[in-house]
């Protein structure tokens, strides 16, 4: 983003298919290539802005131009491939290629590379800190510092993880011995790192692999702390224990093992030990999901037959449930709970599970369990199974920031922690929070693990390295719940409505609002409350509305809004309450409000509260008498006799789910024209 708050975006596509760079200015898109600007090339490789308010570009072919806004200029520079583009303190602008550094004044080059420089011939990338100092990343571990006088280095490799492909970041469980240690796995061109200890009070890191201590294998699979602080390793070639002082190792043959391949350690309330196996075929050619479990003493294993074709399956996950079942979700097999001594397997075809791969699970403090999974084009991939039964979560209708989430937690105060491809979600039950690399010291917003350690900071493995959120990043507050207003809410099939949604940020964040069309569409983040949109079906359509401040705090949806789409103008009812969910005895506020755009009616009124039953208490003695109320709407009337009401509701109440009516009948008449409902929820 350019001085002018202008976004630029560049295509990278080696030859002539390059298609150049884009603008967007928040209002309009331009597309500048070769042949219609000047552009050095259709292909970029950088783009980087001064405070001068020049944008500059970089080319696969070696060349380099600059856009004042105005008029383009090539500049002559040394034939390079630029990777970044930054400026410097002095004004300098800086770019960096694959083995070297070169600034330019706008007269003169500088460049810095191995013949002038330490940091040798690989350069990952550059930036300067406040004070001017130049810091350079390179390919062998080192950060390199340039003070303009002295240059410094720092090992990377002896400072930090071992790698910064995360997989796994592990804590002691609540109840263990308290620790301040961290321990980490690697995955993808990383996974032979071994695992990585971080001792928090001491700073301390240390690295083990299968030279330097006794794990059978340095391709870490899993990781987990059982109740003494004893850590367990799982690989494809045994398992391995360490007690901070021994190693003890575990193989198929020479304990109870069941087989060697360990793809998930985990551990349960009674200090058990499971370790999920890869899956085997047996002699018959049946596939065999496979764990093991070890109490300290006596070794066990189970094992149940798969369809042949889910022989290449794995094991991706373990939980307990509150009630002691252990719960395992799997490639392309479904989930499967072993409750002793029955055996379970759920896919699509027998549950309400959507989908055969099972990534996370977990049971929140309220016994309810959360399942992620799903690969491919599938909207949801993340459901909540519990009180109330299947619940869907998607970007689309929550604040959670991304479909794909690979891991979930949850801390002491109730708040759950989704890790997703795009971001750190946390919902506290009414409004969502996101912390990524842009608002917080996250170093990659694609989030692999997540852990909570008894001081209640947050370890976050990411596919860019290890963070930590320190006790206490929820100071930023929720915007509130959005309000939603239009001039009518009334309209004919084809017209447009149009919306306001209005909230307050109680941080003065600037806010972004969303709107969701009753659940057929849902807007783009936007920077103003507004929006239109035309209903082609007559009917009555619930509008919501989101609000997310600059720090991707998001509230919750606004009360339902009615918009009323008519034939023919004519009278309409709304209704609505000030929350969706009280207490029994709690007092509902209610507001009821009137449109007629057409002649005027003289209409009967009811207005009443519904029990899950099915019987009424009408307004205004809220008894089982029916009180009809009549009243004339006259042409053009916007606000209807009542505007706010108020209900004690009886002690005596069930939870459960209830309605409050507004219903327009013709004067004397039995035909209902149109009725209005507000739900809620007694907890």
């Amino acid at each position: 983003m350019d001085s002018r708050n202008v976004k630029w975006f560049g295509t990278l596509m080696l030859g002539p298919e390059g298609s150049g760079v884009y603008s967007f200015d928040g209002t309009e898109w331009k597309h500048y290539t070769a042949e219609n600007s000047g552009l050095h090339s259709n292909t970029v490789t950088a783009i980087g802005a001064d405070s001068q308010g020049n944008v500059w570009f970089s080319t696969y072919e070696r060349g380099h131009s600059r856009f004042d806004g105005t008029q383009w200029f090539e500049s002559d520079d040394p034939a390079f491939c630029a990777d970044h583009i930054r400026e410097g303190p002095d004004g300098r602008v800086w770019f960096g290629a694959e083995a070297h550094l070169h600034g330019y004044d706008g007269t003169d080059w500088m460049k810095l590379d191995y013949s002038n420089s330490p940091f040798g011939t690989s350069v990952s990338d550059f930036c300067f800190d406040g004070e001017g100092t130049l810091w350079v990343g390179t390919g062998e571990e080192n950060l390199w510092s340039f003070d303009w006088d002295n240059w410094l280095v720092t090992n990377v490799a002896s400072q930090g993880p071992a790698a910064n492909n995360i997989e796994e970041v592990v804590v002691p469980p609540p109840g263990a011995p308290p620790s301040l240690q961290v321990w980490l796995s690697y995955t993808g061109n990383d996974s032979l790192k071994g695992t990585t200890v971080f001792d928090f009070s001491t700073g301390q890191w240390i690295t083990y692999t299968e030279k330097n201590s006794s794990l059978p294998y340095s391709d870490v699979e899993s990781i987990a702390i059982d109740y003494d602080g004893v850590v367990w390793f799982g690989t494809q070639k045994g398992v391995a224990s360490f007690d901070g002082e021994n190693w003890q190792v575990y193989k198929q043959g020479t304990s109870g093992l069941f087989r060697n391949s360990v793809t998930v350690v985990g551990v349960d309330r009674d200090n058990v030990k499971w370790f999920c196996h890869s899956y085997m075929t047996d002699i018959s050619g049946k596939a065999i999901f496979a764990v093991s479990s070890f109490d300290g003493v006596n070794w066990a294993h189970y094992e149940k037959e798969t369809p042949a074709s889910l022989a290449m399956a794995e094991i991706l996950c373990f939980a307990e449930g509150p009630n002691g079942a252990k719960w395992f979700g799997t490639i392309g097999d479904g989930l499967y709970c072993l409750a002793l001594p029955a055996f379970y397997r759920f896919t699509p075809e027998n549950s309400p599970l959507p989908w055969d791969t099972v990534s996370s699970i977990f049971f929140d403090s309220d016994g309810a369990m959360w399942i992620a999974g799903g690969q491919g084009p599938e909207p949801v991939r993340l459901i909540r199974y519990g009180d109330g039964g299947v619940k869907f979560f998607s970007p689309e209708t929550t604040g959670i920031v991304n479909k794909n989430v690979h891991c979930m937690n949850q801390d002491p105060a109730g708040r759950l922690y989704f890790g997703t491809a795009r971001g750190l979600s946390v919902y506290d039950g009414v409004g969502w929070l996101t912390f990524d690399n842009k608002n917080s010291p996250m170093t990659s917003r694609y989030v692999k693990s997540v852990s909570l350690d008894w001081l209640g900071n947050t370890w976050i493995g990411t596919a860019g390295g290890l963070s930590v959120l320190m006790a206490g990043p929820f100071d930023n507050e929720y915007p509130e719940r959005p309000t939603l207003s239009t001039e009518w809410r009334s309209v004919l099939a084809g017209e447009m409505v149009q919306l306001s949604a209005e909230s307050v940020d109680p941080n003065g964040d600037e806010l972004q609002f969303r709107f969701d069309w009753a659940g057929s569409e849902t807007t783009d983040w936007q920077q103003v409350g507004q929006a239109a949109k035309a209903f082609d079906v007559p009917g009555r359509y619930p509008v919501k509305a989101q609000a997310r401040d600059s720090k991707n705090a998001v509230s919750g949806w606004s009360m339902p809004f009615d918009v009323v789409v008519q034939e023919a103008y004519g009278p309409a009812a709304f209704a609505w309450t000030n929350s969706d969910s009280y207490a029994a005895g709690q007092t509902l506020v209610a507001t009821v409000y009137a449109e007629n755009r057409g002649e005027a009616h003289a209409l009967d009124v009811l207005i009443y509260f519904e029990l899950p039953d099915g019987a009424r208490l009408y307004y205004p003695n809220w008894g089982a008498d029916v009180s009809a109320i009549p009243v004339t709407l006259q042409s053009g009337a916007k606000v209807g006799p009542f505007d706010v009401l108020q209900f004690e509701l009886p002690d005596w109440l069930d939870p459960g789910n209830y309605v409050f009516r507004m219903e327009f009948k013709e004067q004397g008449g039995a035909d209902v024209i149109d009725v209005a409902t507000a739900q809620f929820k007694i907890r």
